[in-house]
Protein backbone atom coordinates (compact mmCIF):
# COMPACT_ATOMS: atom_id res chain seq x y z
CA UNK A 1 0.00 0.00 0.00
CA UNK A 2 1.38 3.41 -0.57
CA UNK A 3 1.87 6.14 1.70
CA UNK A 4 -1.43 7.85 1.01
CA UNK A 5 -3.43 4.64 1.11
CA UNK A 6 -5.87 4.29 3.99
CA UNK A 7 -7.06 0.43 5.20
CA UNK A 8 -10.68 0.36 7.47
CA UNK A 9 -10.93 -1.63 10.33
CA UNK A 10 -14.61 -2.29 11.30
CA UNK A 11 -15.04 -4.06 14.60
CA UNK A 12 -17.14 -4.13 17.76
CA UNK A 13 -18.52 -6.45 19.67
CA UNK A 14 -20.89 -8.96 18.17
CA UNK A 15 -24.58 -8.14 17.44
CA UNK A 16 -23.81 -4.63 17.85
CA UNK A 17 -23.86 -3.54 14.09
CA UNK A 18 -20.44 -4.17 12.54
CA UNK A 19 -22.43 -6.44 9.59
CA UNK A 20 -24.74 -3.75 8.81
CA UNK A 21 -21.55 -0.68 8.42
CA UNK A 22 -19.56 -3.12 6.75
CA UNK A 23 -22.46 -4.08 4.22
CA UNK A 24 -22.87 0.08 3.91
CA UNK A 25 -18.83 0.35 3.02
CA UNK A 26 -19.33 -2.34 0.45
CA UNK A 27 -22.07 -0.98 -1.39
CA UNK A 28 -20.20 2.08 -1.81
CA UNK A 29 -17.38 0.55 -3.65
CA UNK A 30 -14.60 -0.55 -0.82
CA UNK A 31 -13.13 -3.89 -1.11
CA UNK A 32 -13.83 -5.90 1.82
CA UNK A 33 -11.90 -8.90 1.05
CA UNK A 34 -12.42 -11.38 -1.60
CA UNK A 35 -13.25 -14.55 0.48
CA UNK A 36 -16.44 -12.76 1.74
CA UNK A 37 -18.51 -15.19 4.61
CA UNK A 38 -22.44 -14.97 3.14
CA UNK A 39 -25.15 -14.85 5.06
CA UNK A 40 -26.54 -17.26 7.47
CA UNK A 41 -28.84 -18.77 9.43
CA UNK A 42 -28.25 -15.33 12.31
CA UNK A 43 -27.36 -12.72 10.02
CA UNK A 44 -29.52 -12.66 7.00
CA UNK A 45 -28.17 -9.69 5.01
CA UNK A 46 -24.41 -11.35 5.51
CA UNK A 47 -21.27 -10.89 7.41
CA UNK A 48 -18.95 -9.09 5.36
CA UNK A 49 -16.01 -11.35 6.67
CA UNK A 50 -13.31 -12.27 4.99
CA UNK A 51 -12.57 -15.41 5.72
CA UNK A 52 -8.54 -15.54 5.65
CA UNK A 53 -8.86 -12.76 9.00
CA UNK A 54 -11.80 -14.73 10.62
CA UNK A 55 -9.48 -18.14 10.23
CA UNK A 56 -6.65 -16.06 11.77
CA UNK A 57 -8.36 -14.62 14.62
CA UNK A 58 -9.84 -18.11 15.34
CA UNK A 59 -6.50 -20.01 14.70
CA UNK A 60 -5.23 -17.81 17.56
CA UNK A 61 -8.04 -17.90 19.88
CA UNK A 62 -8.42 -21.87 19.34
CA UNK A 63 -4.54 -21.71 21.07
CA UNK A 64 -5.66 -20.10 23.69
CA UNK A 65 -8.60 -22.73 24.56
CA UNK A 66 -11.27 -20.57 23.95
CA UNK A 67 -13.54 -19.48 20.93
CA UNK A 68 -15.17 -15.89 20.25
CA UNK A 69 -16.66 -16.03 23.79
CA UNK A 70 -13.38 -15.22 25.16
CA UNK A 71 -13.36 -13.14 28.46
CA UNK A 72 -10.89 -13.53 30.94
CA UNK A 73 -9.17 -11.93 33.97
CA UNK A 74 -5.48 -13.01 32.12
CA UNK A 75 -4.85 -11.59 28.26
CA UNK A 76 -4.78 -13.68 25.47
CA UNK A 77 -0.77 -15.06 24.38
CA UNK A 78 -0.09 -13.66 21.04
CA UNK A 79 2.44 -15.55 19.16
CA UNK A 80 5.36 -13.25 17.45
CA UNK A 81 3.86 -14.21 13.93
CA UNK A 82 0.34 -12.71 14.57
CA UNK A 83 1.20 -9.05 13.71
CA UNK A 84 3.55 -10.38 10.59
CA UNK A 85 0.26 -12.27 9.41
CA UNK A 86 -1.60 -9.31 9.84
CA UNK A 87 0.71 -6.97 8.17
CA UNK A 88 1.08 -9.24 4.87
CA UNK A 89 -2.55 -9.74 4.47
CA UNK A 90 -3.15 -5.79 4.44
CA UNK A 91 -0.01 -5.78 1.94
CA UNK A 92 -1.56 -8.11 -0.35
CA UNK A 93 -4.94 -6.16 -0.43
CA UNK A 94 -4.42 -5.17 -4.00
CA UNK A 95 -7.11 -2.69 -3.84
CA UNK A 96 -7.60 0.24 -0.98
CA UNK A 97 -10.34 -0.55 1.18
CA UNK A 98 -11.28 -2.57 4.74
CA UNK A 99 -12.01 -5.47 6.53
CA UNK A 100 -14.84 -6.63 8.90
CA UNK A 101 -14.45 -8.87 11.72
CA UNK A 102 -15.95 -8.61 15.75
CA UNK A 103 -13.02 -10.95 16.84
CA UNK A 104 -10.50 -7.85 15.47
CA UNK A 105 -10.89 -5.92 19.01
CA UNK A 106 -9.59 -8.45 20.90
CA UNK A 107 -6.22 -7.86 18.78
CA UNK A 108 -6.69 -4.41 18.47
CA UNK A 109 -2.64 -3.55 19.19
CA UNK A 110 -1.47 -5.97 16.70
CA UNK A 111 -3.42 -4.45 14.09
CA UNK A 112 -2.07 -0.78 14.68
CA UNK A 113 1.46 -2.32 14.88
CA UNK A 114 0.42 -4.17 11.53
CA UNK A 115 -1.05 -1.20 9.71
CA UNK A 116 1.13 1.48 10.57
CA UNK A 117 -0.08 4.90 9.67
CA UNK A 118 -2.63 3.45 6.97
CA UNK A 119 -4.95 1.69 8.80
CA UNK A 120 -7.36 3.42 10.64
CA UNK A 121 -10.23 2.45 13.00
CA UNK A 122 -14.39 1.90 12.97
CA UNK A 123 -15.54 1.13 16.10
CA UNK A 124 -19.58 0.50 16.76
CA UNK A 125 -21.13 -0.49 19.67
CA UNK A 126 -24.81 -1.10 21.30
CA UNK A 127 -26.08 -1.12 24.46
CA UNK A 128 -25.20 -4.21 26.14
CA UNK A 129 -29.05 -4.73 27.02
CA UNK A 130 -29.67 -4.84 23.49
CA UNK A 131 -26.97 -7.07 22.70
CA UNK A 132 -27.49 -9.61 24.94
CA UNK A 133 -31.03 -9.90 23.94
CA UNK A 134 -29.95 -10.20 20.11
CA UNK A 135 -28.07 -13.30 21.21
CA UNK A 136 -30.40 -14.67 23.71
CA UNK A 137 -32.76 -14.62 20.92
CA UNK A 138 -29.91 -16.01 18.13
CA UNK A 139 -28.88 -19.03 20.10
CA UNK A 140 -32.75 -19.39 21.28
CA UNK A 141 -33.75 -19.97 17.33
CA UNK A 142 -31.03 -21.96 16.88
CA UNK A 143 -32.44 -24.61 19.24
CA UNK A 144 -36.48 -24.22 17.33
CA UNK A 145 -35.31 -24.88 14.05
CA UNK A 146 -32.35 -27.04 14.23
CA UNK A 147 -32.56 -30.93 14.44
CA UNK A 148 -30.28 -32.03 16.96
CA UNK A 149 -30.64 -32.50 20.49
CA UNK A 150 -29.77 -30.05 22.90
CA UNK A 151 -26.70 -31.70 24.21
CA UNK A 152 -25.43 -31.58 21.11
CA UNK A 153 -25.42 -27.75 21.10
CA UNK A 154 -23.26 -26.88 23.91
CA UNK A 155 -21.88 -23.56 22.70
CA UNK A 156 -26.05 -22.20 22.32
CA UNK A 157 -26.88 -23.66 25.91
CA UNK A 158 -23.68 -21.96 27.51
CA UNK A 159 -25.65 -18.44 27.68
CA UNK A 160 -28.69 -19.79 29.50
CA UNK A 161 -26.64 -22.09 31.69
CA UNK A 162 -24.12 -18.87 32.45
CA UNK A 163 -26.19 -15.75 31.55
CA UNK A 164 -23.68 -13.60 33.13
CA UNK A 165 -20.73 -15.06 30.81
CA UNK A 166 -22.85 -12.07 28.18
CA UNK A 167 -22.25 -8.88 30.34
CA UNK A 168 -18.74 -10.36 30.92
CA UNK A 169 -18.07 -10.39 27.46
CA UNK A 170 -19.31 -7.19 26.06
CA UNK A 171 -17.85 -5.52 29.01
CA UNK A 172 -14.43 -6.75 28.70
CA UNK A 173 -14.46 -6.58 24.85
CA UNK A 174 -15.96 -2.46 25.34
CA UNK A 175 -12.78 -1.58 27.54
CA UNK A 176 -10.75 -2.92 25.09
CA UNK A 177 -12.43 -0.37 22.63
CA UNK A 178 -12.32 2.17 24.88
CA UNK A 179 -8.81 2.05 26.36
CA UNK A 180 -7.93 1.90 22.57
CA UNK A 181 -9.85 4.83 21.59
CA UNK A 182 -8.17 6.80 24.43
CA UNK A 183 -4.98 6.49 23.08
CA UNK A 184 -5.66 6.67 19.64
CA UNK A 185 -8.43 9.00 19.01
CA UNK A 186 -7.38 10.42 15.92
CA UNK A 187 -7.12 6.89 14.29
CA UNK A 188 -10.73 5.76 15.31
CA UNK A 189 -14.21 6.40 14.75
CA UNK A 190 -16.64 5.31 17.65
CA UNK A 191 -20.36 5.00 16.68
CA UNK A 192 -23.34 3.70 17.60
CA UNK A 193 -25.52 1.40 16.41
CA UNK A 194 -28.59 2.92 16.76
CA UNK A 195 -27.50 6.49 15.36
CA UNK A 196 -25.95 4.95 12.50
CA UNK A 197 -29.75 4.96 11.22
CA UNK A 198 -31.76 7.05 13.40
CA UNK A 199 -29.16 9.71 12.09
CA UNK A 200 -27.50 8.36 9.11
CA UNK A 201 -26.57 11.77 8.02
CA UNK A 202 -24.45 12.80 11.11
CA UNK A 203 -22.65 9.67 10.38
CA UNK A 204 -21.76 10.63 7.18
CA UNK A 205 -20.43 13.62 8.47
CA UNK A 206 -17.84 12.04 10.55
CA UNK A 207 -16.79 9.52 8.33
CA UNK A 208 -14.41 12.17 7.17
CA UNK A 209 -12.04 12.51 10.60
CA UNK A 210 -10.47 8.97 9.56
CA UNK A 211 -10.41 9.63 6.00
CA UNK A 212 -12.92 7.67 5.21
CA UNK A 213 -15.68 8.68 2.37
CA UNK A 214 -18.50 9.74 3.10
CA UNK A 215 -20.67 7.15 1.10
CA UNK A 216 -18.85 4.71 3.26
CA UNK A 217 -21.53 5.20 5.99
CA UNK A 218 -24.64 5.70 4.00
CA UNK A 219 -26.92 3.33 5.45
CA UNK A 220 -27.86 1.30 2.28
CA UNK A 221 -29.03 -2.13 3.92
CA UNK A 222 -31.12 -1.18 6.84
CA UNK A 223 -34.10 -3.62 7.54
CA UNK A 224 -35.90 -2.53 10.92
CA UNK A 225 -37.51 -6.27 10.93
CA UNK A 226 -34.18 -7.66 11.80
CA UNK A 227 -33.34 -4.27 14.12
CA UNK A 228 -33.59 -5.68 17.85
CA UNK A 229 -35.41 -3.28 20.20
CA UNK A 230 -37.44 -5.18 22.60
CA UNK A 231 -35.77 -6.03 26.09
CA UNK A 232 -37.36 -9.03 27.89
CA UNK A 233 -37.38 -8.05 31.67
CA UNK A 234 -37.38 -11.74 32.58
CA UNK A 235 -34.06 -12.10 30.83
CA UNK A 236 -32.83 -9.70 32.49
CA UNK A 237 -33.32 -10.54 35.85
CA UNK A 238 -31.28 -13.28 35.31
CA UNK A 239 -28.05 -11.45 35.52
CA UNK A 240 -26.18 -10.60 38.59
CA UNK A 241 -27.36 -6.68 39.71
CA UNK A 242 -23.29 -6.08 40.14
CA UNK A 243 -22.51 -7.12 36.44
CA UNK A 244 -25.59 -4.84 35.48
CA UNK A 245 -23.99 -1.52 37.26
CA UNK A 246 -21.21 -2.02 36.11
CA UNK A 247 -22.23 -2.45 32.28
CA UNK A 248 -23.72 0.58 32.58
CA UNK A 249 -20.70 2.82 33.34
CA UNK A 250 -19.01 0.85 30.69
CA UNK A 251 -22.12 2.46 28.52
CA UNK A 252 -21.85 5.68 29.69
CA UNK A 253 -18.25 5.79 29.10
CA UNK A 254 -18.84 4.64 25.51
CA UNK A 255 -21.54 7.47 24.94
CA UNK A 256 -19.03 10.16 26.52
CA UNK A 257 -16.19 8.81 23.91
CA UNK A 258 -18.24 8.42 20.82
CA UNK A 259 -18.35 10.97 17.67
CA UNK A 260 -21.89 9.57 17.22
CA UNK A 261 -23.72 8.73 20.17
CA UNK A 262 -27.00 7.18 20.82
CA UNK A 263 -29.47 10.26 21.24
CA UNK A 264 -32.30 7.00 22.79
CA UNK A 265 -30.93 4.20 24.81
CA UNK A 266 -32.74 2.11 27.73
CA UNK A 267 -32.69 4.80 30.91
CA UNK A 268 -29.48 3.90 32.83
CA UNK A 269 -31.02 3.63 36.15
CA UNK A 270 -30.35 1.28 39.05
CA UNK A 271 -31.25 -2.27 38.06
CA UNK A 272 -34.17 -2.72 39.95
CA UNK A 273 -35.86 0.34 38.26
CA UNK A 274 -34.36 -0.88 35.23
CA UNK A 275 -35.74 -4.05 35.15
CA UNK A 276 -39.52 -2.64 36.32
CA UNK A 277 -39.23 0.05 34.02
CA UNK A 278 -40.04 -2.63 30.90
CA UNK A 279 -42.22 -4.45 32.70
CA UNK A 280 -44.51 -1.59 33.28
Amino acid sequence: MSNNSKFFLCTGFHRSGTSLIAQSMLESGLCMGEQLMGASFGNLLGHVEDQPVVDLHDKILAANGTDWRFCSDEELVKPQWLTTSIEQYIQQRAEVGGVKDPRAALFLPEWLEAGGDSIRFIFVYRHWANVVQSIFNRHGQEFLYFNQSIQSRSADLAFWQNPNTLIKMWRYTSEKIIEFVREHPAKCLLISQEDFVAQNGKAQACAGKIGLPELALKSRSFRPDLMQKQIHCDELELFNQDNIVEANDTYRTMQSLADLPAENYPELQTPNEYNKRWKD
